[in-house]
């Protein structure tokens, strides 16, 4: 210190906090680059999806008599199936990481989302020759929230339920109402749960072992996150290993639906749910893709069911053979070379001569923007690959 108390020295301690900072500032950039990579890498993945699983339903319809086809399409869509949940699954973790995930709230039958679930899974039931008991109260139970969300939680339970049982097992569904919530439980034989593991498995790094082999818990990871959203609460229930395990799914009771007559039935794709099973014959389909493989075994499948099909692998031919062919639907891939799917639409629909034309977007594109911005240019629907040909149908029947 000076003579009049000036200080002369100051000790002290300043953290360098310029690293902390600029991780900081790059953090958004990062999030930004990962959404892109894990859109185009679902892309990716779905795309050689789709024209396997227009193969597999061609093989299908041809395969009535045929017992070695029949086993050959038998294999190849349960894992198909399963590959574009896996893919579906991811993306919606992600979405649910970063609170984005939006749900549409509305009064839901448990009972319908149930059934909806099993028929989701079913494929993997029917490929494991499991059987399933269902028990579902007599009174309806319906709560709030968002029935396709609901269904594959449910859905993503069963799967976990089919995989852990061994062939010709037996997985149970019971739904049991309980002073002001549901409880779900879905309850297998097979190889079971520790009880140190109950809580692990569902997190996203988990590996969940079925028969000795390791598979992530990215499926039980989505059912916590979506059932979180619902003020809700899942359980895993494990006995010991080798004797089967539980998971309950809680959730909040509200109101019963209106009568039914007052309401008509929608399913997940917004198509009314009196349309599925219909037929819909001797459409007029232009199929716009540049997949080579895709587009002929779709085409060969909806000549299969009378209709008339022309395709064609870019939007310039397509604008080419629309005056000439007049279809009725067109079909559209939105990643097509050069011109893509959407200015296809717009150019499309500029022409006053296609004003009844039926455009529906088949593509790898899945993101809820993907979607947004399709619907807004006038598609009827936004399909994402593989498309299951029921869902199809039931678009088609609309057209």
């Amino acid at each position: 210190m000076a003579g009049e108390g000036t200080p002369l020295l100051l000790s002290g301690l300043s953290p360098d906090i310029t690293t902390g900072k600029t991780a900081e500032r790059a953090l958004p950039v990062a999030n930004r680059r990962k959404d892109a990579l894990l859109a185009t890498l679902a892309h990716a993945l779905r795309s050689p999806l789709a024209p396997i699983r227009r193969a597999a339903e061609v093989l299908r319809m041809l395969a009535h008599k045929d017992p070695t086809r029949q086993n050959a399409v038998g294999i190849i869509d349960p894992q198909v199936s399963q590959m574009v949940r896996h893919v579906d699954n991811l993306l919606d973790v992600h979405r649910i990481s970063r609170g984005d995930m939006l749900l549409r709230a509305e009064r839901v039958d448990v009972a319908s989302a149930v059934r909806a679930a099993v028929e989701t899974s079913r494929p993997l039931i029917e490929a494991g020759e499991h059987h399933v008991l269902m028990s579902l109260p007599h009174a309806p139970i319906t709560i709030t929230g968002d029935a396709a969300r609901l269904a594959q939680a449910l859905s993503n339970l069963l799967d976990h339920a089919a995989h852990d049982t061994p062939t010709g097992g037996q997985i149970a569904l019971t739904v049991v109402r309980d002073g002001a919530r549901v409880r779900i439980a879905v309850t297998g034989n097979g190889g079971g749960l520790l009880a140190d593991r109950c809580d692990d498995v569902f997190a996203l790094s988990s590996r969940v072992q079925h028969d000795g082999q390791g598979e992530l818990g990215i499926g039980l990871a989505l059912v916590r996150g979506i059932v979180q959203l619902h003020g809700g609460e899942v359980r895993a229930l494990g006995n010991g290993e080798g004797q089967g395990c539980s998971f309950e799914m809680w959730l909040p009771v509200t109101e019963p639906l209106p009568s039914p007559d007052m309401a008509p039935s929608v399913t997940a794709n917004g198509v009314p749910a009196a349309a599925v099973g219909a037929k819909a014959q001797g459409l007029r389909i232009l199929i716009v893709d540049d997949n080579v493989d895709f587009a002929e075994s779709e085409a060969t499948m909806l000549e299969l069911t009378q209709h008339i099909v022309c395709v064609v692998h870019d939007a310039r031919a397509a604008l080419d053979v629309v005056p000439v062919f007049a279809p009725d639907v067109a079909l559209l891939d939105i990643g097509l070379p050069g011109m893509d799917g959407y200015e296809l639409a717009a150019r499309l629909r500029a022409d006053p001569a296609n004003a009844d034309l039926v455009l529906i977007a088949q593509t790898g594109w899945g993101q809820p923007a993907d979607r947004e911005r399709a619907l807004a240019l006038g598609f009827r629907a936004h399909l994402t690959k593989p498309v299951d040909w029921a869902t199809l149908e039931r678009v088609l029947v609309r057209a």
